[in-house]
């Protein structure tokens, strides 16, 4: 990290220029104040990484600038100098969170250390702030997108909402998550975490079947730079990352063999070592997982082991598939069609009974997720206040209906009378245009319509046309 920006505060202007001298040799940007006053102005105008910090300044003691720094500029760590031997001060700077300090006069080899374990010290937070930064976007993204709730009052959705507070009011217990794709497990990952004693710390999630098979142990426990072809800085895991947090690994049926022995011995010793480093690493990492695999099957098939089961499998959720809670698909449906509503700037008061009862046929083989992706478009398609069944794709639910066998001349039958209605709507306006080109003359309109003129009368009577 050479491109580290040093800002030096000292009132003795022959230790800032030997430091200056050194470290700018060693490609640091530097710079520097002989007074607080100062000090804070380039603070205000660079965007500084350390500082190195005299406890003797005028205007204000050294103690009283770190103060400040801490509290405005928590993100710089600082390195105290002092010339006099005071036991008490650098216990208190320390205390107030300096990263380092010495004595006057100065050992440059020391600094240059300091500097060198302060840069790496700051890579790591970095990257942990990166991932705080993406966990707080992300519960922005669930608290102010769809989906940011588990609705429904079925007996099935309750049951699971039970066993999530439980989860919960047990911080320390591993979870298990089952259900088919869409269903919401990441929700209840999310949902048991901010109802949690570690609601506070982070959450981390990260999907087995997304990461390629050579890379999973490097995401799970981090590497030394070097360690292998490829790693070019050192890389902190997602075990460390999420340190006295909460780990979600989603889709854990996808990890290889290898990787689960390995999450195993973790699970066991609530330690980690990164690949190419002889050091552990404590952690107090919750786990909840997640599949929408048959794990006892894939255990008789050799593909799971039995031992991370069980460690895993302290308490198992299971979420129902939507089609066997259809009593939650009206209440779902108003949910996002209210937001998606609110989203489009749109004023959809209602949703014609012909829009449920179409649901209710249909089996939703991508569950909440497809229903949420539906209720999208037909917001999108409605221009009116009113949402009707033209606005879903019944011809697509038609046939994955067919693909299963189920409901599908239930679903044929609205599907004929949504037609009907189409091809209704799209005459009575034709007419209408017709009429008005003519200015209202039915026997021109008729020949131009291709229909005698009592075809004409009939249609206008059954439009309730004047």
């Amino acid at each position: 990290m050479n491109n580290l920006k040093i800002l030096i505060i000292d009132d003795e202007i022959s230790i800032i220029q030997i430091l200056q001298k050194y470290l700018e040799k060693l490609s640091y940007e530097i710079h520097f104040a002989v007074n607080p006053h100062k000090a804070f102005e380039i603070l205000r105008e660079f965007p500084i990484d350390i500082v190195i910090l005299d406890i003797h300044l005028p205007e204000m003691s050294g103690i009283n600038v770190l103060e400040i720094l801490k509290t405005e500029y928590p993100e710089i760590e600082v390195i105290m100098i002092t010339g006099l031997d005071d036991s008490q001060k650098i216990i208190k700077v320390m205390e107030l969170g300096a990263f380092d300090y010495f004595y006057k006069p100065l050992n440059l080899v020391d600094i240059k250390h300091a500097i060198e374990r302060t840069s790496k010290y700051l890579m790591v937070q970095k990257k942990l702030n990166q991932a705080r930064g993406a966990y707080h976007n992300l519960t922005s993204y669930f608290q102010n997108k769809a989906g940011d709730i588990i609705i429904g009052t079925s007996k099935a959705i309750k049951e699971v909402l039970d066993l999530s507070l439980r989860a919960a009011h047990s911080d320390n217990t591993s979870v298990l998550i089952c259900g088919s794709s869409g269903s919401g497990k990441e929700m209840i990952a999310r949902t048991i975490h901010s109802m949690s004693n570690r609601k506070s710390s982070f959450l981390y999630s990260i999907n087995c079947a997304a990461i390629p098979e050579n890379l999973i142990e490097s995401e799970f426990f981090g590497h030394e730079k070097g360690a292998f072809t490829g790693a070019v800085e050192n890389k902190t895991g997602c075990f460390e990352a999420a340190n006295n947090g909460t780990l979600f690994i989603d889709e854990i049926g996808d990890m290889p063999l290898a990787a689960q022995s390995k999450l195993l011995r973790v699970k066991k010793k609530k330690k980690v070592k990164k690949i190419g480093s002889q050091k552990e690493i404590e952690i107090n990492t919750r786990i909840i997982s997640a599949t929408n695999h048959n794990l006892k099957q894939m255990i008789d098939e050799k593909k799971f082991r039995l031992d991370l089961y069980y460690r895993l499998n302290t308490l198992e959720i299971h979420i129902p598939p939507l089609k066997e809670r259809r009593e939650d698909i009206p209440q779902l449906l108003d949910y996002y069609i209210q937001y998606y509503s609110k989203e489009l700037s749109k004023k959809i008061n209602t949703i014609s009974k012909e829009v449920y009862e179409m649901l209710n046929l249909y089996d939703f083989p991508g569950n909440v997720r497809e229903l949420r992706n539906m209720a999208e478009r037909a917001a999108i398609l409605c221009d009116s206040d009113n949402l009707k069944l033209k606005h879903f794709p019944i011809k697509e639910m038609r046939f994955l209906s067919d693909q299963n066998g189920k409901s599908s001349n239930l679903i044929a039958s609205e599907i004929k009378k949504t037609e009907e209605v189409e091809s209704s709507d799209f005459e009575r306006e034709e007419i209408i245009k017709v009429l008005s080109a003519c200015n209202g003359n039915k026997t021109i309109a008729a020949e131009q319509l291709g229909i005698s003129r009592y075809s004409l009368y009939r249609k206008l009577k059954k439009y309730d046309l004047k």
